[in-house]
């Protein structure tokens, strides 16, 4: 049985009896049951605005179209903005962009929006770095933006490295160089930047047309030989990438010389080769030798005989190793004290004193 009352034009008050046979796990047996049930009925008329997904047409959608200064795809107030760009929002009608290359559209049902730049809209060469197409959910959110990054000039970037293997090969590992002075120079131009603390610069709103990029010597670091740049061709729209290697001075100076243990006389060797990592550097009439511009790392070093060798006399080698900073090597000394190992390394054979019973070894 049920029983209505109503309580309110939009509440009622139910309630109901009925019998039902039921059961009982415990005795086994079935069992009649009464049951009474009491509710509330409440009409709606409208759909409340909490269970509204579009909540009324309150959406907005605004943002800009940008200069990429630095193609990072992001919108920075440094970034001027680019008018006269189409910008659509599903089928709404086409909005170009102010001077400051803003839009807005405003008055949206709440929901999922499809925006779109209109690149036939662009003039002139460019790239974009920022997709062109952007979804945006107004679902929850009342206002949504958009930035969409144009890049409409040419640009240099490149990086200052220790050019430790002295290959102009930059190395993974390579350290950057930092706080240099970067001078690119064009017809008509003449600009300059600093590095920053990664080893990288940039010059941006470049023209078309031939340019050369160089490292202003007077800032490298001390004891760093700066290379001639490069020489570009910058088209429009188009970014160059450029790498400056910057050289260590590395060098290793020294003397190879004749003696032995009894006459205690040093005699210079003239005309020996020293090879190192190499680079093959020979000795003048006073035995001296000066090897530059040496890499880093582990070096391979060894005398180079000018005539076959006996079996059995070994020739003077080894391993040195290099740092990736300036290095000044000096004072280094080789020692001879075979007579016959001496003869076949120099074309001049070394004159030896002569002691009470003979030449002295």
């Amino acid at each position: 049985m049920n029983l209505t009352a109503q309580l309110t034009g939009s509440m009622q008050l139910v309630s109901a009896f009925s019998n039902q046979i039921t059961f009982d796990p415990f005795t086994h047996e079935l069992r009649r049951a009464t049951v009474f049930g009491l509710g509330f009925n409440k009409t709606v008329n409208n759909k409340p605005q909490w269970l509204t997904a579009q909540g009324g047409k309150n959406r907005t959608i605004s943002g800009r179209v940008f200069q990429d200064l630095n193609v990072d795809g992001l919108s920075e107030p440094a970034e001027p903005g680019i008018a006269n760009v189409a910008i659509q929002v599903e089928d709404e009608i086409p909005v170009l962009t102010d001077a400051q290359g803003r839009f807005q559209f405003r008055n949206l049902k709440g929901g999922t929006y499809v925006v779109r730049m209109s690149v036939a809209s662009i003039r002139g060469p460019y790239r974009v770095t920022t997709p062109v197409t952007i979804t945006l959910d107004l679902t929850r959110q009342k206002r949504g933006e958009i930035n969409f990054g144009i890049v409409n000039f040419a640009r240099v970037e490149g990086k200052v490295y220790n050019d430790y293997l002295m290959n102009s090969a930059r190395q993974p590992d390579a350290p950057a160089i930092r706080d240099v002075k970067i001078l690119l120079t064009g017809e008509g131009v003449r600009r300059e930047t600093l590095v920053d603390s990664a080893g990288e610069f940039g010059f941006d709103r470049l023209n078309p047309g031939d340019y050369q990029v160089d490292v202003e010597p007077e800032t490298a670091p001390p004891n760093f030989e700066v290379l001639p740049g490069p020489k570009i061709h910058v088209t429009p729209a188009q970014i160059n990438t450029v790498e400056l290697p910057l050289r260590a001075l590395r060098s290793l100076a020294g003397h190879v010389i004749y003696e032995t243990k009894s006459s205690g006389v040093s005699i210079p060797l003239a005309h020996v080769r020293i090879s190192i990592a190499g680079a093959v550097t020979v000795t003048d009439a006073s035995g001296a030798f000066l090897v530059r511009n040496l890499p880093a790392g582990k070096l391979k070093w060894n005398l180079v005989p000018l005539k076959p060798i006996r079996s059995g006399i070994s020739v003077p080698g080894g391993v040195l190793e290099l740092g990736r900073d300036p290095f000044e090597g000096q004072g280094v000394r080789i020692a001879i004290s075979n007579p016959d190992l001496a003869d076949v390394l120099t074309a001049t054979k070394p004159v030896i004193p002569e002691g009470p019973n003979g030449p002295k070894q």
